[in-house]
């Protein structure tokens, strides 16, 4: 089972703390029907790794990180997100077209 608490998530089994803004997680339901915890089992359930986006136009610093995962009940989610002060802080997610599932398996092999 995995602990999830407000805005901070625990993953359990992962050593991962979750963070997503109020801002955030009003856009992931609002505009991608994205469910925090959905967040979170995708990263519990991660297994190709992470990738950095190296595009100009999305450079950050810290560098902004992405993957392709499924949740539980095996929805393909796109995640973006930094590693801050030892926390994830999560930029956004919503669901995966096949091109990026497929770019991602591809890249991340």
């Amino acid at each position: 089972s995995r602990i999830y608490r407000n805005q901070e998530f625990s993953v359990v089994g992962t050593g991962i703390d979750l963070h997503i803004d109020e801002s955030i997680k009003r856009k992931l339901l609002v505009k991608h029907n994205v469910e925090c915890f959905e967040v979170a089992e995708c990263l519990a359930n991660v297994t190709l790794g992470y990738l950095e986006d190296t595009r100009e136009s999305h450079k950050t610093n810290p560098p902004t990180y992405w993957f392709v995962e499924q949740t539980d009940k095996g929805r393909h989610l796109f995640v973006a997100f930094m590693f801050i002060d030892g926390q994830v802080v999560l930029k956004t997610a919503f669901d995966a077209t096949p091109e990026r599932q497929n770019l991602y398996r591809k890249l991340a092999s």
